[in-house]
């Protein structure tokens, strides 16, 4: 049951996630308007403050909209956290995918939606499965939001629920521990095994012209 919750939880802040940044950080990168450099400095002002320290705002936040305690909570308060990141790694590549593709895209008639999506989006994958596995990674491995924002026994995540299953006040179960953590490492083992290339190519993306 705590493998399907985190499998949800994390699949479903990760999906958001890189869907908002990707469309931020194409915004911030290639169009211009009013505010767009404070918004962005903005969110990038966020990243100065522990994340403990957003958990104190977020709570109280949580509880008002009747979120508390449950998946969608959870998924916000991952979005919230880890979207100024995600948003500027992808405007970093955004910035250096090429005007002269888009205008040439653009006089030949081509939509703004439809150039992002048939021609930058195609272009950009790596640095977007990169955003995907940093999410989904930061969601999985998380133990101070998931315990603090969660209470249900039914709905905790992998991390606390460990935590609460095998290590107490009373006794310590070292061997279930780790055969438990074994078993909850394999997801994202697996998922970096098979998007690792996509992963390293997202991390270089932007370090070479």
């Amino acid at each position: 049951l705590h493998l399907f919750n985190s499998l949800v939880v994390s699949l479903s802040s990760a999906a958001i996630n890189t869907t908002m940044a990707v469309y931020a950080g194409y915004s911030f990168a290639k169009y211009r308007y009013f505010g767009r450099k404070p918004v962005m400095l903005l969110m990038l002002s966020a990243q100065m403050f522990p994340f403990g320290l957003l958990l104190i705002t977020i709570y109280p936040q949580l509880t008002s909209w009747g979120l508390l305690d449950t998946r969608a909570g959870l998924v916000l308060s991952y979005v919230v956290f880890a979207l100024p990141v995600a948003t500027y790694m992808l405007y970093s590549y955004f910035s250096q995918v090429p005007n002269e593709l888009i205008e040439a895209a653009r006089a030949d008639g081509a939509s703004d939606l439809r150039i992002f999506h048939t021609i930058v989006l195609p272009v950009s994958l790596p640095p977007i499965i990169t955003v995907f596995l940093y999410s989904f990674m930061w969601s999985w491995n998380d133990l101070l939001y998931s315990l603090t924002l969660i209470v249900s026994e039914d709905k905790r995540t992998v991390a606390p629920g460990l935590l609460l299953t095998y290590l107490n006040e009373s006794n310590a179960d070292w061997g279930g521990a780790m055969a438990a953590s074994l078993m909850a490492a394999l997801p994202v083992m697996v998922g970096f095994i098979l998007l690792q290339r996509y992963f390293i190519q997202g991390v270089t993306a932007g370090a070479v012209k």
